[in-house]
C-alpha cells in the first residue's frame, strides 16, 4: 500500500543524456515519443545558435562509440549519435520550427561534419 502518484514530467525531464548507454537513450526515447517528447540541443553546422531538436524514434546499433558523447556521425543516410557505449541512429526527428521528418529528409538539409557534437 506504498502507492504514490508518478512525477510529473516537465520539459527538463525530457532531455536527452548521451552520457548514457545506448539502450537507456533508445528506451527514454521510446517511453516519451510522441508526447512530450524527448530532446537535445544542438548547434549545428554552418550555425552559431543551438537548435532543439525532437526525437520520436531512435535505435540501438552494436557498433561501438569511439567518440565524446553526443558527437554526430553521419553514414550515407543514417544519421547516429555517440552514447557513452555505442552508437544510436535517429530515425525521425523534428527541428524546432519545422515539421516532423525521417533522418534522412533532415540530413538532405543539413551540412553536417563528422565530429560535431550535440550539446
Amino acid at each position: 500500500d506504498n502507492l504514490h502518484p508518478a512525477p510529473k514530467i516537465s520539459k527538463e525531464t525530457c532531455q536527452i543524456d548521451w552520457a548514457k548507454n545506448c539502450k537507456s537513450v533508445v528506451d527514454f526515447v521510446r517511453g516519451l515519443s510522441p508526447i512530450p517528447g524527448s530532446w537535445f540541443e544542438t548547434v549545428l553546422p554552418g550555425e552559431t545558435q543551438a537548435k532543439t531538436i525532437k526525437v520520436f524514434r531512435a535505435v540501438q546499433t552494436d557498433v561501438p562509440a569511439d567518440a565524446f558523447p553526443g558527437t554526430i556521425r553521419v553514414d550515407h543516410r543514417q544519421l547516429f549519435f555517440a552514447a557513452a557505449d555505442c552508437w544510436v541512429e535517429i530515425l525521425e526527428l523534428q527541428p524546432a520550427g519545422k515539421k516532423r521528418m525521417a533522418a534522412a529528409d533532415f540530413i538532405n538539409g543539413l551540412k553536417v561534419v563528422a565530429g560535431d557534437k550535440a550539446k
